[in-house]
C-alpha cells in the first residue's frame, strides 16, 4: 500500500510528465509570416524614440528576422544599468515571453498569421546619473595594444598568471590588470598604466549605444603616480593620457611628477570606442595608474 506521502509525489510526477508529453506533441511553432514581421517592423518603427534599445526573443528565427531588415535590433539582455535608465522595445513571442521586463504596455501584433507577437514597451526608471563602464571593475571589456612608430607591436591579449594580460614581444611590467597603489597618502584600486619610452600604450573601451533625448555621455578619467615612484625619481617625466574618440583628442589628463590624482573628463560621441593613449618621453619609474568612468547624465 502507497503512503500518504508517496501518493502526493507520484501526483506530481503524473502531472509532469503531462506536460512533457503535451509540450512534445505540440512541436515547433508555426513561424510568424512575412505580414506579420512587417507589421511588427512598422510598429517599432512608429514607437521608436531617440535612445531606445531594441530587443527581440531568442525564439525568433533568422529567417523571421530577416525581414526587420537593417534595425539594430538583438536578442541580449541590456546590462542592469541600461534597463534602469534606457527604454525598451522587446519584440517577444506571445506565448514564451522573455523574463527580466517589466512592460508599461504590451501591443498585440495582429495582422499577418503563424506564430503569435507582441511588442512590450519598457521604460526607464532612473533619471539622474548612471554610471554605464567602469575600468577597473569592467576591464574584461577592455583592451589593450602597444603602438610604435605608427604600427601595432604587440596586443595586449597574453594572460598573466598574476592576473590581467601580457603584452608579447614586449617588457615584462606592460600588461593591463588592476593594482592597488598607494597615491596621495591612500592606498586604491586603479588599473595599471606604465609608459613606455618611444610608444604609446593604447587602452580602447568599448562604444555606448546612442541616450535618449535630453542625456548626454561622458567620460572621466583620473590618474596618478605611485607616491614611491615620485619620491625616489626626482627628475622623473610626466605622464600623458589623452581622450582620443574618432582619431580626435577630446581632452588629456596631464601627470607631473608630483603626488596626487590628476583629473580630466569631456562628453563623447555614441556608437564610437574610446581609446586612452598613455605616452612619456622617459618611463624610468613611471609607476602610472588609471581610472576611467563613463556615465550617462542629464
Amino acid at each position: 500500500m502507497l503512503s500518504a506521502r508517496t501518493l502526493p509525489l507520484l501526483a506530481g510526477l503524473a502531472i509532469c510528465l503531462a506536460l512533457d508529453l503535451r509540450v512534445a506533441l505540440r512541436g515547433e511553432p508555426e513561424p510568424a509570416d512575412e505580414a506579420r514581421m512587417r507589421a511588427a517592423r512598422a510598429l517599432i518603427e512608429g514607437e521608436r524614440k531617440s535612445g531606445d534599445l531594441l530587443v527581440h526573443s531568442p525564439l525568433l528565427s533568422v529567417r523571421e528576422l530577416a525581414v526587420l531588415g537593417d534595425l539594430p535590433i538583438g536578442p541580449g539582455l541590456p546590462s542592469p544599468e541600461l534597463l534602469s535608465s534606457r527604454r525598451i522595445l522587446v519584440l517577444d513571442d506571445a506565448a514564451t515571453p522573455m523574463y527580466g521586463f517589466e512592460e508599461i504596455e504590451k501591443v498585440e501584433i495582429e495582422e499577418g498569421a503563424g506564430r503569435d507577437l507582441v511588442l512590450r514597451i519598457v521604460e526607464r526608471k532612473i533619471d539622474g546619473e548612471v554610471a554605464l563602464f567602469d575600468l577597473a571593475s569592467d576591464l574584461d571589456r577592455a583592451r589593450m595594444r602597444i603602438e610604435r612608430g605608427g604600427r601595432i607591436t604587440s596586443e595586449c591579449s597574453a594572460p598573466r598568471s598574476e592576473g590581467g594580460k601580457a603584452c608579447p614581444g614586449e617588457a615584462e611590467w606592460l600588461y593591463l590588470a588592476p593594482r592597488t597603489l598607494a597615491i596621495a597618502g591612500q592606498s586604491g584600486t586603479c588599473v595599471w598604466a606604465h609608459p613606455t619610452t618611444g610608444g604609446t600604450i593604447v587602452i580602447e573601451l568599448p562604444a555606448q549605444p546612442e541616450p535618449p533625448a535630453g542625456r548626454a555621455l561622458r567620460i572621466e578619467v583620473s590618474a596618478g603616480l605611485a607616491d614611491d615612484a615620485v619620491r625616489t625619481t626626482p627628475d622623473g617625466a610626466e605622464v600623458r593620457t589623452a581622450i582620443v574618440q574618432g582619431g580626435a583628442m577630446r581632452a588629456a589628463v596631464v601627470v607631473p611628477n608630483r603626488i596626487g590624482w590628476f583629473r580630466a573628463s569631456s562628453e563623447i560621441a555614441p556608437n564610437q570606442p574610446i581609446e586612452l593613449q598613455v605616452t612619456t618621453d622617459r618611463d624610468g619609474r613611471r609607476h602610472h595608474c588609471l581610472n576611467a568612468r563613463i556615465t550617462e547624465e542629464p
